[in-house]
């Protein structure tokens, strides 16, 4: 009985010592946020693609297109990104880039980027024929803290929600979920 009670002694103050583990940051609950009027937001236009596009009161700009051949949704946001940590200036989920070995792969990352090509839209004018234009900056409608907005679907879809104190979260369903919190407490992706 002595060794089986030394043993769990000696268990219990194993245990003790390990490391704790970091907890995980809590994705917020979307469904608190009131539904913004996606009709006042669909102010992006391009070719075979619209969608949603809003700024912050922070100046955070976000986008969430709606592609007119089928069901691909993603959630951008850009500008002075609050919680970041290496001048990071965009973020995207999900982030479809090809990586150095020719590979695509989802997730969603936070970048440093030329955020030149995010104001700009493909016009077709012409057949065959693009230019670049610029966006209106006009056209980015502020959504007030407390307000979200959605585009598609619970399975093909996308939402953004702004939060007190700068905080932006959105998650776009597309081959599973992807999102990022912005927030000056630290931001982060998953």
């Amino acid at each position: 009985m002595r060794i089986r009670g030394a043993l769990i002694l000696a268990l219990l103050l194993g245990l003790a010592d390990m490391p704790q583990a970091v907890a995980v940051p809590q994705f917020p609950d979307l469904d608190g946020y009131a539904a913004a009027d996606v009709k006042d937001y669909e102010t992006y236009h391009t070719y075979g693609v619209n969608g949603v596009q809003f700024v912050t009161q922070d100046g955070v700009r976000c986008r969430m297109p709606t592609y007119s051949r089928g069901p691909a949704y993603w959630a951008k946001c850009w500008g002075p990104l609050p919680g970041v940590s290496h001048g990071e200036n965009a973020v995207i989920a999900p982030d479809t880039s090809t990586g150095s070995d020719g590979q695509r792969s989802f997730g969603t990352a936070l970048k440093k980027t030329d955020l030149a090509g995010f104001e700009t839209a493909n016009q077709l004018e012409g057949p065959g024929h693009f230019v670049q234009r610029p966006i209106d900056p006009d056209s980015y409608h502020l959504l007030a803290p407390g307000r979200k907005l959605e585009v598609g679907s619970a399975e093909f879809g996308a939402t953004c929600a702004v939060g007190e104190a700068g905080m932006v979260a959105c998650v776009a369903h597309w081959s599973g979920d992807y999102g990022f919190v912005l927030s000056r407490e630290g931001s982060w992706t998953f």
